[in-house]
């Protein structure tokens, strides 16, 4: 009886690859391949694992298996293109979280300053502080900051990649 179910899901729906390869906008060398179904909010391609239960999958992670195998415990699959709903296997490449942090931020594409959505200064307001010579608990007060973080700023620890003061 089971099998039986298993037999009518895959002929309905057909197997992972069939399913997988339908969903895919190849793109002339050197391209992306598009995932042109259901994506991830964060906007990585999605598609389910035909299992049951039904489990949602990652489109690039599913092309990295199809074309190299298992994805090794702990590791990511990053793109080098950038494109989140690229499934070409040679746009992708394993690395760890700390490697996709660091690929992320290399390229400019961290939520930092005023992108970060817990900021509560402006780089205008920055470069303020950086030339302001009060004491520091007088600067904090009068921007709605900790003196901690008026020191962090000033320091460059903090907001390290807003110039145009003469500090910096």
């Amino acid at each position: 009886m089971v099998r039986d179910i298993i037999t009518i899901m895959v002929y309905k729906i057909g197997t992972l690859s069939e399913r997988f390869w339908e969903k895919v906008h190849k793109l002339d060398e050197p391209g992306c391949w598009w995932w042109t179904a259901g994506v991830f909010r964060q906007g990585y391609g999605a598609i389910g694992s035909g299992t049951v239960p039904s489990k949602m999958l990652k489109a690039h992670r599913v092309a990295w298996e199809f074309r190299y195998g298992a994805i090794p415990e702990g590791l990511c699959v990053l793109h080098r293109c950038d494109n989140r709903r690229c499934v070409k296997p040679e746009h992708l490449f394993l690395g760890t979280l700390a490697d996709n942090n660091a690929d992320r931020d290399a390229k400019g594409r961290g939520a930092c300053g005023e992108k970060a959505g817990s900021a509560k200064l402006t780089e205008s307001q920055v470069v303020e502080i950086r030339s302001d010579h009060r004491p520091q608990r007088e600067i904090a007060a009068s921007h709605g900051v900790s003196r901690s973080q008026v020191s962090l700023i000033k320091s460059h620890v903090a907001w390290r990649h807003v110039r145009g003061c003469p500090d910096a």
